[in-house]
């Protein structure tokens, strides 16, 4: 055991898994590191210090490790588990670990796009589940829906005031936010009350807004980037082929243009606040029959019989060209999982 001496915010020591964490007490006096104390403070893993009235927050659930998205584990989950998005995983990589590490001069501004299923709140949950350790039931993971938070286009004023409001105290409390705005189908230009915010200064109004992540999910511009990807399949192309800039630049423009989006007309897009628009390329057959290996994998280990997986592709529907495309990326695939197994177990029963 070592005694750490006495400081006003925190002290670097070894955990033991040979990482440098910083220690954050309850007390400025000296105290004894030991697993009682590490019950009452709170452990940053290889992060820049944050603010100190954090601490109260993560009292709750007594330790909580912020990642610095370095780690294999992040990387290797995506490879593992994100099935076809090579430019999302890649760009969300090195964005995501960049920012955390050496720290930028405003917050981290993410726009998701394209079809259902193609993985958009998967990677919003695992970025959370990566940077808090109690994930999306962090009280530093903040979701607000479109359809639900914000239904009414008359009160338009109203919701702006609450973004406003809900963003500004959860910053306050601890600046490492993580704030997901999903199926935002709501009036134009509602998403204008995230510009304050994500100005390139130091503090507003006494708080600092630049440790925070912003992630925007829409299936707005899926038009676009499905046509980019099927017309590159057709012309027999690698799906890796295609770039960021190729497509950011046509999804950028039909999303800025379409009506009922929280970014049509918006000065997110005029003064280039969004660090990365990110495009979720449609899943081909490939992508869906590793989802639904997975999904087996999850109910039945990895003993599950092969033939499961051609049965629930059986269930699921794929378009043009050469039916090679899902109509739902993976939506439904856990449904059909569960319809199979079903099936199965209700015949098994009826040859007793």
């Amino acid at each position: 055991m070592t005694w750490l001496p006495w400081f006003p915010y925190q002290s670097k020591v070894t955990n033991q898994f040979g990482h440098q964490v910083y220690i954050f007490l309850s007390s400025y006096k000296p105290l004894l590191y030991s697993k009682f104390i590490l019950n009452t403070i709170f452990v940053a893993e290889n992060l820049s210090v944050p603010d100190f009235k954090c601490l109260s927050q993560f009292l709750q659930s007594q330790t909580l490790i912020f990642s610095d998205f370095s780690s294999p584990a992040l990387r290797g989950n995506l490879s593992s588990h994100l099935y076809g998005q090579h430019l999302v995983e890649d760009t969300l990589f090195r964005s995501l670990n960049g920012h955390v590490t050496y720290g930028s001069d405003k917050p981290l501004v993410f726009s998701f796009h394209g079809s259902c299923g193609t993985g958009k709140s998967f990677v919003s949950k695992l970025i959370a589940k990566s940077w808090f350790k109690r994930g999306i039931y962090s009280n530093f993971f903040n979701l607000m829906i479109g359809t639900k938070d914000f239904p009414f286009k008359s009160n338009t004023s109203m919701y702006k005031q609450y973004i406003q409001s809900k963003i500004e105290y959860q910053v306050r409390k601890c600046p490492h936010q993580l704030f997901v705005f999903k199926k935002w189908i709501f009036p134009p230009g509602l998403l204008n009350a995230l510009t304050p915010f994500l100005t390139s200064y130091d503090v507003v109004d006494g708080v600092d807004y630049r440790k925070s992540i912003f992630i925007l999910i829409s299936n707005t511009g899926q038009g676009s980037i499905n046509k980019l990807t099927k017309d590159n399949y057709i012309q027999k192309l690698s799906r890796e082929s295609l770039t960021m800039k190729v497509i950011e630049e046509v999804l950028e423009e039909e999303i800025y243009q379409s009506s009922n989006t929280g970014l049509s007309n918006s000065k997110l897009i005029d003064k280039f606040y969004i660090s990365y628009f990110l495009p979720f390329l449609p899943l081909e057959k490939t992508h869906v029959r590793k989802c639904i290996a997975r999904t087996l994998r999850q109910r039945l280990g990895n003993s599950f019989q092969r033939d499961l997986v051609d049965d629930v592709m059986e269930e699921l529907s794929f378009h043009d060209p050469d039916q090679n495309f899902s109509h739902k990326g993976c939506k439904n695939v856990d449904e059909k999982v569960n319809y199979i197994l079903g099936r199965d177990v209700l015949k098994q029963k009826l040859e007793l």
